[in-house]
């Protein structure tokens, strides 16, 4: 199968390793629950903004920020029997920084794609979206946690694997959205997935 799977906060702890930066570097205290939505830079100071995301993105936090428990047992297992395609929004203009951090935390052979971004508007990027990128890659599922993002998808027919965040605890149920809380229960049910689709189901 073609499995998607999305990077920041299903493979890459990026709140915590920006939680991290906020309070050894600007002395702000900030938890992952107070993410109430994925717009995780709208809270910062207007004419802050811009500046300390790039310094963010700039620093060792970004560079070096830690694998989710478990992502990488089970994307290296998933990856003997499946194609893994990375597909995120992040900027383009930090390609070569996410294409050097997936090359360091998972060796396994993948495919790297860039959807349309949606947390630095200021930066160019290709109008394509998730579902889009799904659609022309022949992308059986996705493991993510946006919401908007999984609706898209689900609304697209395309199943959503959907990693449990204070962000996405609003969206409403939907036959093709499944709710995990980590990577055993997100491995479980892509085995269901395809022994359900070897079986003609």
């Amino acid at each position: 199968m073609n499995i998607g799977v999305d990077i920041d906060e299903v493979v890459a702890e990026f709140l915590d390793s920006f939680n991290d930066f906020l309070k050894n570097e600007k002395g702000i205290l900030r938890t992952k629950e107070q993410y109430g939505d994925q717009n995780w830079f709208e809270w910062l100071p207007p004419e802050q903004k811009d500046q300390i995301v790039e310094e963010f993105r700039q620093s060792h936090y970004f560079s070096d920020m830690p694998v989710v428990s478990d992502a990488q047992k089970s994307l290296t297992e998933l990856a003997k029997t499946n194609t893994i395609f990375f597909v995120t929004s992040r900027a383009v203009d930090i390609k070569d920084k996410t294409h050097a951090w997936l090359k360091n935390n998972f060796a396994i052979p993948h495919t790297v794609l860039h959807a349309h971004n949606h947390w630095a508007a200021a930066h160019k990027t290709v109008p394509t979206s998730k579902v889009e990128f799904c659609k022309q890659h022949n992308i059986d599922f996705i493991v993510e946690d946006g919401a908007a993002f999984s609706l898209q998808c689900a609304n697209g027919g395309i199943p959503v694997i959907l990693f449990d965040r204070p962000w996405n605890r609003k969206l409403p149920n939907h036959p093709l959205i499944t709710r995990v809380h980590n990577w055993t229960e997100a491995i479980a049910i892509i085995t269901a997935m395809k022994s359900n689709k070897i079986k003609g189901k």
